[in-house]
């Protein structure tokens, strides 16, 4: 099967299994709902600056943002599409299953190159700021 590769899940107990679904589930929900969230106000906050909006340094800040927030909904994805793959679920057929372990590896690489452009963008505004100062 497709998944056996993505299932790296080792419950101990169903109080381990239920630990990693709230852990997973919510607060790492709760933590990319609220980056996505900060990563949209700056955006915002950036976009109004009427002064400095052609500045290479709010360019590159919001191009951060939006790298980040990428990062963030793909990683969250990943995550929720490896747990769905490997769990026994009698809601979920396995065929639907299966697709999702087969999903999980690619969504995880997108996050990658997200993660790593945002890094990059964050590297550059920086020399640009303190090449300014």
């Amino acid at each position: 099967m497709v998944t056996s590769f993505v299932c790296v899940f080792v419950y101990v107990s169903a109080a381990h299994r239920n630990a990693d679904m709230v852990i997973n589930g919510y607060v790492l929900g709760g933590l990319c709902g609220a980056g996505i969230a900060g990563n949209l106000l700056s955006v915002v906050v950036l976009q109004h600056d009427k002064d400095n909006k052609r500045n290479s340094t709010n360019w590159l800040l919001q191009a951060h943002a939006v790298f980040d927030s990428l990062y963030l909904l793909a990683r969250l994805l990943a995550r929720q599409f490896q747990y769905l793959a490997c769990q026994q679920l009698d809601w979920l057929p396995a065929a639907v299953s299966g697709q999702f372990g087969a999903a999980a590896p690619y969504i995880a690489s997108c996050a990658s190159f997200a993660h790593m452009v945002s890094i990059w963008t964050l590297g550059c505004a920086r020399t640009v700021i303190f090449t300014l100062l």
